[in-house]
């Protein structure tokens, strides 16, 4: 996964790393008014592969002085008892004289070098869809400012209302004084 990812095209957005739902499903446009982006890791682990090799023959050394040096490893002259533990035969071919081997030259050919255990870290984002509570939260943070605004133009408008209604309800103060008999 190390390429890049891009999500959400019609906005812009781009994505380094994939978007995963809940249903560990690949997304490319999550709704971020529903839901948000949270970064998760998953481990891969590598188990070792250990080094394997097996010998091959480099040469036959004859009685007679001479060394016989194969083309190849599937060589016709040479029978393989055991590549493993490097045990070689020289084959004499039809019209060919005899010979007498008295030693070989082998090598050691790996055909896979060890490779240690590791843990790979994959990098992802993870879509969480909002609890109702959360979007009951986000709308009021989102629309608060407004809502108490528009509150306290109620409570402003309440209150003029009682005053005007306590007002006329008082009786009017009479400048004379009544006289007392």
């Amino acid at each position: 996964m190390d390429e890049e990812f891009s999500a959400v095209e019609e906005t812009g957005f781009s994505y380094e790393y994939p978007i995963i739902d809940q249903n560990n499903q690949e997304i490319t446009n999550p709704d971020l008014d529903l839901g948000y982006l949270r970064k998760e890791y998953f481990t891969t682990h590598h188990p070792a592969i250990p080094e394997v090799w097996h010998y091959k023959v480099v040469s036959f050394d004859f009685s007679n002085g001479e060394i016989y040096v194969p083309d190849s490893e599937n060589d016709p002259h040479i029978k393989t008892i055991d590549a493993q533990k490097g045990i070689f035969e020289y084959v004499n071919l039809d019209g060919e004289e005899t010979r007498v081997v008295t030693g070989q030259t082998i090598t050691a050919v790996v055909d896979q070098r060890e490779i240690p255990a590791y843990d790979e870290q994959t990098t992802f984002y993870r879509y969480v869809l909002y609890t109702e509570k959360e979007l009951a939260d986000k709308h009021f943070i989102e629309n608060g400012p407004t809502l108490l605004a528009e509150a306290q133009e109620t409570i402003e408008d309440l209150l003029l209302m009682l005053a005007e209604l306590v007002g006329s309800e008082e009786e009017p103060a009479n400048d004379e004084e009544e006289e007392v008999v």
